[in-house]
């Protein structure tokens, strides 16, 4: 769900505040108080520490200002909670696995101390670029991630976790099916702003079993290794809204929405895409599924003014059992098939919505589907 809640004054003393939050909480100043506004408290924060990291430190060096460390790795086995860990411009060729967990008052945050810091897997054989496991409210922003033999960015069990003006780029060199550029499982209460993954082998951004979480002007490009490569995968999560992002020319879907068979009795469902644009994909720009037994179901889906063009299957695609999806003032055009609901997809509304001029027909609804309200639309 939308963070409403007001943020806090943290360690403060009297005359002084280190971090404060605004009347409403609205920390960023655009109308709106929700996870972009702790992202942003937790930038302009005082830190308990701040480390450095260049590449002509020394890991040897204490990590000052004046005598920084030369490896991510090092900082991100050390810090620990209020830390900020400020990286120098430079390439770096060593992965990072974070050893300590922030909190809400005092994350830890990894943050690029300019333009054109790398986190670079050319020379790696074996690794993901930066992970964490069992972890807590860490932050990593303005940096590049490319070329690792595995992910670029591997979270597992990580809650609070924010990236932001993050990119990760040709990942996947080992070329299997599950080398996403950025792979979340089992991370609630996450944000994602302005996060690129471009040619990755599997998908560009990945998250399964994972709740309470917001993507926001994230694009997701050209992830084409394999054709079952998606620009943005959720799977089995909850809570969950996608505003503003883009996902174009990927290996198969552009966002797909759904479950996962393995993932037995969980379902996916408060699921919302607000805004997204999905072109040129090879199978279906949008894509919402159930699954094809009883394990789990997807439902309560909302897809508010979303365009999708030109992708080589449907503009959007409903099917395999799910269930309460709303379409809302979207736009389907020219694509193969416009909408395309099968497989017992039931209780879905279509209003407002623009579908026309695709190349093998505007609609495509199985019989097996139950319960559809069209209403407002133009087809044509």
């Amino acid at each position: 769900m939308v963070d409403t809640a007001d943020y806090q004054v943290w360690a403060s003393h009297q005359g002084t505040a280190t971090s404060a939050g605004p009347a409403g909480g609205d920390f960023n100043g655009d109308a709106t108080v929700d996870r972009l506004d702790y992202a942003e408290w937790s930038r302009r924060r005082v830190a308990k520490r701040t480390w450095y990291v260049a590449t002509d430190g020394s890991d040897g060096n204490p990590g000052s200002e004046q005598a920084p460390w030369l490896t991510i790795r090092r900082a991100a086995s050390l810090a620990d909670a209020g830390d900020r860990v400020v990286i120098r411009p430079g390439v770096y060729t060593t992965p990072a696995n974070v050893k300590h967990s922030g909190t809400a008052e005092a994350p830890i945050a990894f943050v690029a101390g300019g333009p054109g810091v790398i986190l670079d897997g050319s020379r790696d054989n074996s690794n993901e670029g930066f992970s964490a496991q069992e972890k807590r409210h860490l932050h990593l922003e303005g940096l590049t991630v490319r070329g690792w033999f595995r992910e670029g960015i591997a979270m597992y069990d990580v809650d609070g976790l924010v990236l932001i003006d993050v990119t990760v780029k040709d990942c996947g060199i080992r070329r299997h099916k599950w080398d996403h550029g950025v792979s979340l499982e089992r991370c609630d209460k996450f944000t994602l702003y302005r996060v690129t993954a471009t040619h990755n082998y599997a998908n560009g951004i990945y998250v399964v079993d994972s709740d309470d979480g917001l993507l926001r002007q994230c694009t997701a490009d050209e992830n084409d290794g394999t054709d079952g490569s998606d620009g943005i995968l959720i799977q089995n999560a909850r809570d969950i809204r996608l505003v503003a992002c883009s996902a174009a020319r990927n290996g198969e879907d552009g966002i797909d929405l759904g479950g996962f068979e393995e993932h037995v009795g969980r379902d996916s469902y408060n699921v919302a895409m607000i805004d997204c644009t999905a072109s040129d994909n090879r199978d279906d720009g949008f894509a919402v599924s159930g699954t094809n037994g009883t394990q789990f179901k997807t439902h309560d889906v909302t897809v508010r003014g979303c365009t999708s063009r030109g992708n080589g299957g449907a503009g959007i695609q409903v099917y395999q059992r799910a269930s309460q999806v709303s379409l809302e003032k979207c736009r389907f055009v020219s694509n193969l098939r416009g909408l395309n609901f099968h497989s017992s997809a039931h209780d879905i509304a279509v209003v407002g919505c623009v579908i026309r001029d695709n190349r093998a027909e505007n609609l495509s609804i199985d019989s097996s589907v139950k319960n559809l309200t069209m209403k407002d639309n133009v087809v044509d």
